[in-house]
């Protein structure tokens, strides 16, 4: 009967985790407490604790601090008694978060100190980590930078020579912060990035290992199906030498009818031959044809699987945020609701500019739309190029600076001209850090007028210039503050900078920024 009770407490347990992996809180407090009533009965008191470490590990996630540390406190008896040293290094981590919490700052500084000794003395590496972890986001929070460098750089290095890459993803997304409230930028984004492209590569292992999980499946059903086919084919095999027999006689017959033919035909297949050539030669036209086409709907719906993707972030954005602030409205404080509806706004701007963006480039791909060239006037279009992109300006808080050495009138299309300025402009913001320069150049040369768009920011490699206006580059680098991108702006720069009789150049160094050139050729008129 005790074996019976052990099993059907353990069973709960188990039920009470996988609820709570699913994200059902209720159902899983409601398994665990069930288990722990069990347990208590027929006296498993390290289970127990490891019970009220999982309620405790609820209760904090759905912000009830203190009712969790109760359990914490519950658990942290039984570990004792059992003298459970890794069970007690981890329930020391997760005091001293419910401590933090409830802003006792000096406690939970003690108790994850407490966890960090012990995970040294019992050679337990992923949670000494885990508690240099904490510690550096403590120290942060409570504004100690250094302290917080200091332990965050002993985390990077052990997770990095342990490869515990979980924990390194951690690792990078708090130096990320640190950096930012540091105002070092430029290091802020560095880590950012090894923290999207290290998540991106544990997300594709885990793909990898699911699809390989499947492959084995299916493999071991290929298997038992084979030896199912094979055991039928030892009952068939009689039939099988009697159909045999009749095929033989049958083929006989077919060989004499063709045997019989040919001669008559050989006059009728060189007919056919020439024939052939020629539906060949046509054939091998169409596979051309067909093989361009194909690589042109490729490269479409790549291009489109990128806006879909980029769209989703903003979309989900103004969604979510608008359902939270119309649910909560009247509990939220003045300062989360200015926050939502910020985000809302910034949701709405990027849909907006991607939209924009993408219709602008259906124009351009379309055969019959050509630039309608007028007479405009430089210091015009690029004053109305910087209103459409000042709130992404301002957000940043970008100095601009524009310097309009000659004010000539140029023949182009005014609003292709203005779509390119903007995107240069836009692009240039977007890989800028916060309160950095940008600068606008209009200048003549002998028969042309160049229009510079120059950044200060994190500049680009030589082999990411070389595919930065081609429709296959699919990757788009992230800004400095993580904005997204489809790759579209630049390419309608080039297009609609082409149609104006003009070309764009681009120089950039890692690290230094970046310099857009347009140059559009001078009328007679403008000289």
């Amino acid at each position: 009967k005790g074996d019976n009770e052990r099993g059907i407490a353990e069973i709960y347990n188990l039920l009470g985790a996988v609820n709570y992996v699913m994200g059902h809180s209720d159902k899983a407090l409601e398994y665990y407490n069930s288990s722990l009533e069990i347990f208590r009965k027929i006296g498993e008191k390290l289970t127990v604790s490891k019970v009220y470490n999982n309620i405790g590990l609820i209760l904090y996630e759905e912000k009830k601090y203190e009712e969790a540390l109760e359990y914490y406190e519950d658990a942290l008896i039984g570990f004792n008694l059992s003298e459970n040293e890794i069970a007690i290094c981890g329930l020391y981590g997760n005091m001293s978060l419910c401590y933090f919490e409830i802003n006792q700052i000096s406690k939970a500084l003690e108790f994850i100190h407490k966890s960090r000794r012990l995970a040294i003395s019992i050679e337990s590496t992923i949670d000494e980590i885990g508690s240099y972890v904490n510690l550096g986001s403590f120290q942060r929070i409570i504004m100690k930078l250094d302290s917080a460098e200091f332990y965050l750089d002993k985390a990077l290095r052990l997770s990095t020579k342990n490869n515990i890459r979980p924990l390194l993803l951690e690792t990078y997304s708090e130096l990320s912060s640190l950096y930012a409230v540091k105002n070092d930028y430029k290091t802020a984004y560095e880590y950012q990035l090894k923290y999207v492209q290290l998540k991106d590569e544990i997300h594709q292992k885990e793909s990898e290992v699911r699809i390989e999980n499947l492959m084995i499946s299916y493999e071991q059903k290929f298997k038992q199906n084979e030896i199912v086919r094979l055991l039928s084919e030892q009952d068939s095999h009689s039939l099988i030498n009697k159909v045999f027999g009749a095929l033989v006689v049958v083929t006989l017959v077919l060989l004499f009818i063709l045997v019989y033919g040919y001669s008559g035909n050989r006059k009728k297949g060189r007919l056919l031959e020439e024939k052939n050539k020629l539906l060949i030669t046509s054939n091998l036209k169409l596979v051309e044809s067909e093989s361009s086409l194909k690589k042109v709907i490729d490269d479409k719906d790549k291009l489109f699987t990128i806006i879909a993707h980029d769209l989703r972030n903003p979309v989900a954005a103004v969604s979510g945020f608008s359902e939270l602030l119309f649910d909560n409205f009247d509990q939220l404080d003045d300062a989360t609701r200015k926050e939502y509806i910020s985000q809302i706004i910034q949701g709405s701007v990027r849909t907006y500019e991607l939209l924009e963006n993408l219709l602008l480039w259906a124009r351009s791909q379309m055969d019959s739309i050509s630039a309608k060239k007028t007479e405009t006037n430089i210091r015009s279009l690029i004053e109305d190029s910087v209103v459409s992109v000042q709130a992404n300006i301002q957000r940043k808080d970008i100095h601009l600076n524009i310097n309009i050495e000659s004010d000539f009138t140029l023949k182009v299309d005014f609003e292709m001209m203005k779509a390119v300025i903007r995107n240069l402009i836009t692009n240039a913001v977007k890989f800028s850090f916060p309160s950095g320069k940008v600068e606008i150049k209009c200048y003549a040369l002998e028969k042309i007028y160049c229009i510079e768009i120059v950044d200060q920011g994190i500049g680009m490699e030589p082999e990411i210039i070389n595919d930065l206006f081609k429709q296959k580059n699919g990757a788009t680098t992230l800004g400095t503050v993580g904005e997204s991108g489809s790759g579209l702006g630049l390419m309608i720069c080039k297009d609609y900078t082409e149609m104006n009789g003009g070309k764009i150049e681009v120089s950039s160094r890692p690290g230094r920024g970046s310099t857009f050139t347009v140059c559009l050729p001078l009328t007679e008129e403008s000289t």
